[in-house]
């Protein structure tokens, strides 16, 4: 039977996506969970999996086509359906055959028409095409947003997607090998400085107008602390001594904020518009920078889990990060976040919280600092924390009081082998 997939809300309250990839072709059937398409959010690409067997009766929406959470995207069918008037099951689902995406049929070149590879790195010269005034360039609705704002004419554009249709690659490609004299850097009327405008893409701007919101909506306070590290640095080199998977500070840091969480668990909660919601299982995302922008995958069952396995974790997140093969279930949920830019040499810094989330630690790096001990003055390794903290899920004292038993923690972490 019949059935429409609709564009998910793979983010929390996001309200678009790009697609980037279909990995089912019209007409073949594919088993329960069978990876569908690639979806591009405002965090990764993810995987969107499909939990019934069946089959891709048709696509109502291209590659790189920018679309609304809800919309539909594609008719499904049972394995082995096929339907005789597409037309007329389109109307019965309630679809209008005219705003439906035709289907994005492979073109067929052929080898004397085939272009030498020369064509991808020759200067883009734009070629007028005369229209009627029915006539409509195909493009990606992504593709003529940023042809705007790379003030391109998209009529001028040579498309390689399906049956010519402009794509997001296509409008890059132009402005990147675009003459000089289009691309020179620019000069402000009231000064000598020059400079550059690089368009800001779909990611960075969802990136920029989620922490916006967070920063206008959220009330953030800040707590900040001092750990004598000379400990935790001890330990990870016995742990890392021993031959099994490296362990960085920061996978122990997440350990240690995952025991705290159990001791502390007032904390493990997220902020809704009805009711503060606590979590019986402890879920910690982590800050990872990756090519395409900050990703914060979650890892899961914290409690349950070894240093060992959650630097494996770690490990698999970044590759994945690197490959853009993130699933939708891998970035979603936690009750607080963990950036570490230590490693970068910070000394101290506050990070934005990832609504709906209760708090952020931003570790800074270990170094060595002249501290007071008893009666006398050492040198010695610390590491300066910041916990930013939602005041409308978690108050002060009880924020305080996470991390007074987090630092204790970090300067007696033994505790996380027992």
């Amino acid at each position: 039977m019949a059935r429409i997939l609709r564009m998910p809300e793979i983010v929390a309250n996001s309200t678009e996506a790009i697609i980037q990839k279909w990995y089912i072709d019209e007409g073949i059937d594919f088993a329960a969970g069978a990876t569908v398409l690639a979806v591009e959010t405002e965090k990764a690409v993810v995987d969107v999996e499909e939990e019934s067997a069946g089959v891709i009766l048709k696509r109502l929406k291209f590659e790189n086509d920018q679309v609304d959470v809800g919309t539909p995207i594609a008719i499904l069918g049972d394995p082995g359906e096929k339907v005789a008037d597409m037309s007329a099951l389109l109307a019965s689902l309630g679809i209008d055959d005219n705003s439906a995406a035709k289907t994005s049929t492979p073109v067929v070149v052929a080898p004397e028409e085939i272009k030498n590879q020369e064509v991808k790195t020759q200067a883009f010269e734009p070629k007028v095409i005369a229209r009627s005034d029915t006539e409509r360039t195909f493009a990606s609705p992504l593709a003529r947003k940023l042809a705007k704002e790379m003030n391109l004419d998209i009529d001028q554009l040579s498309g390689t997607g399906p049956n010519g249709r402009i794509t997001r690659a296509d409008v890059e490609g132009a402005r990147s090998t675009s003459k000089p004299s289009a691309t020179a850097p620019a000069k402000s009327k009231s000064s000598n400085q020059s400079f550059e405008e690089i368009p800001n893409t779909p990611l960075r701007k969802a990136i920029a107008s989620r922490l916006t919101q967070s920063k206008q909506e959220i009330p953030h306070f800040y707590l900040k602390a001092t750990a004598n590290a000379e400990k935790i640095i001890s330990l990870r080199a016995d742990l890392n001594a021993t031959g099994r998977v490296k362990v960085s500070l920061n996978d122990l840091i997440i350990k240690l904020a995952a025991r705290t969480l159990e001791k502390v668990p007032d904390v493990n909660v997220n902020w809704t518009a009805d009711a503060i919601r606590k979590f019986n299982q402890i879920d910690i995302s982590i800050a990872v920078a990756g090519p395409r922008g900050l990703v914060t995958p979650v890892l899961r069952d914290l409690a349950s889990k070894s240093v060992f396995e959650i630097a494996t974790e770690v490990g698999e997140f970044r590759e994945k990060i690197n490959t853009n093969t993130l699933k939708q279930n891998e970035i979603e949920g936690g009750s607080i976040s963990i950036s570490n830019l230590g490693m970068y040499g910070t000394e101290e810094f506050s990070a934005i919280i990832n609504p709906p989330q209760a708090a952020i630690l931003a570790v800074g790096a270990a170094r060595k600092e002249a501290v007071v001990i008893e009666d006398g003055v050492e040198v010695v390794n610390v590491i300066h924390f910041v916990l930013s903290v939602d005041h409308r899920s978690v108050d002060g004292a009880l924020a305080a009081r996470w991390m007074q038993e987090f630092i204790k923690s970090v300067e007696a972490p033994i505790e996380i082998l027992l």
